[in-house]
């Protein structure tokens, strides 16, 4: 078992300190891509949402929920074509069920990224998804952003 978490073997997608991480859409061969790089080789696990430890529960889900087991730092990460509004949801629901045990775990930090292949619409502030999703931001302090996916996050 895991001294950064708790979930299932088969959840992980990888739980280890690489410099170079990458994360692919499971569901679209060929889709967007998440980059960051982990200069300091921190202890991540990477754990499967949509694909594992969400995929009995009914609703939206996002697609990697990504660890930074020395920070107690939580990433929710959604890999989008062009459809921002669903991301919102998505990511809306995988924090709102998710992240509580991670507090009580101890994990103090969240951030939440959706990543895009294609800037169609990212006009949010008037969206009904945005305002929910932004309630979810406010309640448990989550540093949000979104971006085209030739960015990459510094972990």
């Amino acid at each position: 078992m895991s001294k950064c978490h708790s979930y299932p073997k088969d959840y992980i997608y990888f739980e280890d300190k690489r410099f170079d991480v990458v994360l692919t859409d499971l569901t679209n061969s060929g889709g967007c891509k998440y980059k960051a790089f982990n200069p300091n080789k921190k202890l991540l696990a990477c754990v499967k949402v949509e694909e594992g430890v969400m995929q009995n529960v009914s609703g939206k889900k996002c697609d990697y929920l990504l660890l930074i087991c020395s920070e107690k730092a939580a990433v929710f990460i959604e890999l989008k074509g062009q459809d921002f509004a669903h991301a919102m949801t998505q990511l809306n629901e995988s924090i709102r069920h998710l992240y509580p045990p991670l507090r009580q775990a101890g994990f103090k930090k969240c951030r939440a990224r959706i990543i895009l292949t294609k800037r169609k619409n990212t006009q949010y502030n008037s969206n009904p998804k945005w305002l929910k999703l932004k309630k979810t931001i406010d309640v448990f302090d989550v540093d949000f952003s979104f971006h085209m996916e030739k960015k990459t996050d510094k972990l």
